[in-house]
């Protein structure tokens, strides 16, 4: 560990070469040398996430009006179903393409960490995703070399295949956070509002709600595995804070990172290949902690960069080198 101008540096080893990694909770790092890095990097605002958790009209305005009718056809174990054609409005919202909820911090750490390596970060949302950012509408071809997400729990299902398909060409599909591809919705670009459809407790169908008997949908679960290689699971106590997590539920072409590469816990952090691309998932959701957590900042830099092995053990383990 280095002092410099009353900055404290880490310097981490990845793929043989060192990395300046800053305590900053933006990564910038002012006045010092700047590492290399080329690949054009995108990061994806959560438009569709962010939407409904903000506001006061939305999704989760029903699921908590609700709640008992729900609780009650899980404990019936699928006996009872409750039908809800009332308050159907919260089903539906305006997309708000300016908030940041719990993201802000993630998206300025890769910011300002790229700005220190002389590249830049292009921003785009979730209804840029849905529109066809990440590939040239001409040759289909990718836009980026690797996409950053952070809390992406609601999705379309267009937008769904464009993260899988920009994987599977090539791609680096970096996730910060966890809870991922969990709930479905639509979007109308004429109107530029979103509409739950499933995941969670509830399925609508645009005219009537009803009840399921399991408390998530797990719609995307089995596709999930194969290409993402992880699902959501639950929530855990990090530091005292209880956040959602992820656990692998596809052991092929799986590392699991274990200290000091993972954060966290060695059940949720991994390195996936999938078609010519690759997943790096930190699979935890520490966005609130990405200011404080040393730890968390100096993995999600490194997931940039972080390469596998040759060749994919089953259930392989990532060991530290040196």
């Amino acid at each position: 560990m280095h002092r410099a101008g009353g900055i404290f540096l880490f310097l981490l080893l990845s793929s043989s070469t060192f990395t300046v990694l800053g305590l900053g909770a933006s990564g910038a790092i002012p006045g010092l040398p700047f590492c290399s890095y080329t690949a054009r990097t995108a990061f994806v605002k959560p438009s569709f996430t962010i939407t409904p958790y903000g506001s006061n009209h939305s999704f989760y305005t029903f699921y908590r009006a609700y709640r008992n009718l729900s609780a009650i056809a899980l404990v019936s174990g699928g006996m009872k179903t409750f039908y809800v054609t009332s308050d159907l409005d919260m089903f539906t919202t305006s997309v708000d393409r300016q908030g940041w909820g719990n993201e802000g911090d993630l998206y300025e750490l890769y910011r300002g960490h790229l700005a220190n390596c002389g590249a830049a970060l292009a921003l785009v949302d979730d209804v840029s995703v849905d529109a066809g950012a990440l590939f040239a509408p001409d040759t289909g071809r990718r836009n980026f070399d690797t996409v950053i997400l952070g809390h992406e729990e609601y999705v379309t299902l267009h937008e769904y295949d464009q993260f899988r398909r920009f994987v599977f060409t090539g791609g680096r599909l970096v996730e910060a956070s966890a809870n991922q591809f969990f709930g479905l919705i639509t979007y109308d670009s004429a109107t530029g509002k979103e509409t739950y459809v499933r995941g969670h407790d509830w399925i609508f169908n645009g005219t009537v709600a009803w009840t399921r008997a399991a408390p998530y949908d797990r719609f995307l679960s089995r596709t999930n595995t194969y290409w993402f290689g992880s699902e959501y699971h639950g929530h855990r106590s990090i530091n005292g804070i209880d956040e959602e997590f992820n656990i692998i539920t596809n052991f092929t072409n799986i590392l699991r990172l274990e200290p000091p590469y993972t954060p966290a816990y060695n059940d949720t952090t991994y390195i996936h290949g999938y078609g010519r691309g690759l997943v790096v998932c930190l699979c935890v959701a520490m966005e609130d902690q990405v200011g404080s957590n040393l730890l968390i900042r100096s993995f999600l830099k490194e997931a940039l960069t972080m390469q596998p092995p040759r060749y994919w053990p089953p259930g392989g383990i990532l060991q530290p080198q040196g």
